[in-house]
């Protein structure tokens, strides 16, 4: 096989230019991507590290939670769009692509517990087939700028830099990198303190007899903790919490988190504290995995660990300041927009200090992807506009997918109008989303 020409139809050329460039290969970027296909701009997905699927594949078998409305919303069913896209990539690879989250322990939040190896693959089937061009390894370090828009940006390779041009950017970077680096004011972390929702290095764990390990959990809470307890006092390093799913292999379950004590006061832009994250990380992830043999955890005094995550799954960094943002009162209050692009299902969740209900499927307004100050960028996922419990306030990947697919069809339609997003005609863009099957 000429690998080499089956592939490169897929990878950007020198001196290429394209409509729509998306910085960001996870669910926000992947949304982006597809929807401006569909929406008919040329377009090319960068993404800084070697997998698609930002932290659902980073972090092994992540749920990608509210890819589906099954129990976030009344009648459940499918959400439309990219999402529904996504679901039928993956699920054409069979039973042990994924599982629905289906054992009592677990809650439904419309996800899936998809084998990080089969999303790699289903990320970029999904690319490959709407005629998004790609490549991995492309980490955006700046921006070229025509007066207050922005007309391309600039990656690092191992040779040096390389400038992609587009008409239309969306940042999809999660830290808001590109919108950093065009000028664009941003926010961090809590408003009255600084501190971050924190991060995660998540593990996963084979040789589980996950019945009776979540007939343990569930009966005797008090037991679970105990030994919870016991472990720290001895000296191992224990997270804040633990929260155990199943995958879609026997006796294998992955292990979500609230990181170690005082990791709230991470910056995860900062690559000292990245440092300090993935070390105590991986010693948590080691920690469990022997504290659980030998206190003799019930349904788990045989297990093994298989590997953590690739790197530390960052839950909160930069926020851009845009044109609305929205708030923790819009989450329990729900007020629908004129210009909605989107739906927020799930709950508002600060990992560590604050959970709250929410009104699940609140409307989410075109206004929080748009920047102050920049033009020709579109800003979608966790760095879009928001307080800092707005944010927390269902910050689903699915969430994260909506938001990226509504910046795509408003991207492609305001070159197809001849205007900046921040003019795109809202009631267009939302026609388009509804007639790919969104809804909003």
């Amino acid at each position: 096989m000429d690998f080499r020409a089956k592939y490169s139809h897929y990878l950007p050329q020198p001196g290429e230019e394209f409509d729509v460039i998306v910085c960001g290969g996870g669910p926000a970027g992947i949304g982006a991507a597809v929807a401006a296909c569909e929406a008919g701009a040329k377009t090319l997905l960068l993404e800084a590290s070697s997998i698609m699927g930002g932290v659902a594949g980073a972090a092994m078998w992540m749920p990608v939670n509210r890819i589906t409305l099954n129990g976030v919303a009344p009648g459940g069913g499918k959400r439309g769009g990219v999402h529904d896209r996504f679901v039928d990539a993956v699920q054409k690879y069979g039973g042990e692509a994924y599982s629905v989250r289906r054992h009592p322990a677990t809650d439904m939040r419309g996800g899936l517990q998809i084998h990080p190896e089969y999303l790699r693959m289903a990320a970029l089937d999904l690319l490959e087939d709407c005629g998004c061009k790609y490549r991995l390894f492309s980490p955006a370090v700046g921006v070229k700028m025509e007066g207050a828009a922005v007309r391309g940006v600039v990656v690092s390779t191992k040779d040096g830099t390389e400038t992609f041009y587009a008409k239309r950017t969306i940042d999809c970077t999660g830290d808001g990198d590109v919108a950093a680096y065009a000028g664009v004011p941003m926010q961090k972390g809590r408003e009255s303190d600084g501190i971050y929702l924190p991060p995660a290095l998540l593990f996963t764990l084979s040789n589980v007899d996950i019945d009776r390990f979540y007939g343990f959990k569930l009966g005797r809470p008090d037991e679970y903790q105990a030994i919870i307890d016991l472990a720290a006092e001895q000296g191992y390093q224990v997270c804040r919490w633990y929260d155990f799913d199943e995958t879609s292999l026997p006796g294998v379950v992955n292990v979500n988190n609230g990181g170690l004590p005082g990791w709230e006061t991470l910056d995860m832009t900062r690559p000292e504290d990245r440092t300090i994250a993935e070390r105590m990380g991986v010693q948590a992830a080691v920690d469990f995995a022997n504290f659980a043999r030998k206190l003799k955890m019930p349904g788990m005094e045989d297990c093994h660990l298989v590997r953590a995550g690739y790197q530390a799954a960052v839950r909160d960094t930069r926020r851009i300041a845009g044109e609305y943002l929205i708030t923790h009162e819009d989450a329990l209050n729900a007020p629908e927009f004129e210009d909605i692009v989107s739906r927020r299902y799930g709950f508002i969740d600060a990992v560590g200090y604050y959970q709250a209900e929410m009104v699940s499927g609140h409307a989410y307004p075109y206004r929080c992807l748009l920047p102050l100050h920049v033009e020709g960028l579109l800003v979608a996922g966790r760095c879009a506009s928001a307080t800092h419990l707005g944010f927390a306030s269902g910050r689903g990947m699915g969430e994260c997918m909506g938001m990226g697919q509504a910046a795509g069809v408003a991207a492609a339609l305001s070159i197809e109008q001849g205007v900046m997003p921040r003019e795109v005609d809202v009631p267009r863009v939302q026609a388009f989303l509804r007639n790919m099957g969104v809804k909003i």
